[in-house]
């Protein structure tokens, strides 16, 4: 049902109708798409291991934000990549694992995670990190004392 917000997107997009309008149809449009990717990589990580059903859960979760980067990097909006990878960085991470442990820890005393899927998260973490560090450790070093 909700799929019918992708087809009315790009319709008004064509139309000519006002960015603001195409934007709101675009989010509602997003909203279902991402329920089903959710679903499927759920439905694929279970008949597979925990390292690869982690990965999976990894690449395919983050596939708007990655679409939504492709766009806006050829929109010349580089900025805004940075802080779209920083804000899903800190929600996938800190935040879900944050009221994971909150609201795990209300119903349950003792709880207990898998080791491989939270080594691949902590790793994963790590190189978002340092993807986001070191261009900015390298624009703030000034051009004279750049080496190549």
């Amino acid at each position: 049902m909700w799929l019918v917000f992708v087809p009315i997107s790009v319709g008004l997009k064509l139309a000519g109708a006002p960015p603001v309008l195409v934007s709101i149809m675009a989010v509602l449009a997003i909203i279902p798409v991402t329920h089903l990717i959710a679903r499927a990589t759920q439905d694929l990580s279970a008949r597979s291991s925990t390292i690869i059903g982690s990965l999976m859960n990894a690449t395919f979760g983050n596939a708007i934000e990655f679409l939504i980067a492709i766009f806006a990097i050829r929109a010349g909006l580089i900025d805004m990549v940075r802080a779209s990878i920083t804000g899903s960085i800190i929600i996938n991470i800190l935040l879900l694992i944050g009221l994971s442990m909150i609201f795990g820890g209300i119903r349950f005393k003792e709880q207990t995670f898998n080791r491989d899927s939270a080594g691949v998260a902590s790793s994963m973490l790590l190189i978002a990190v340092t993807g986001l560090v070191l261009p900015t450790i390298y624009t703030m070093i000034p051009i004279s004392q750049r080496s190549l």
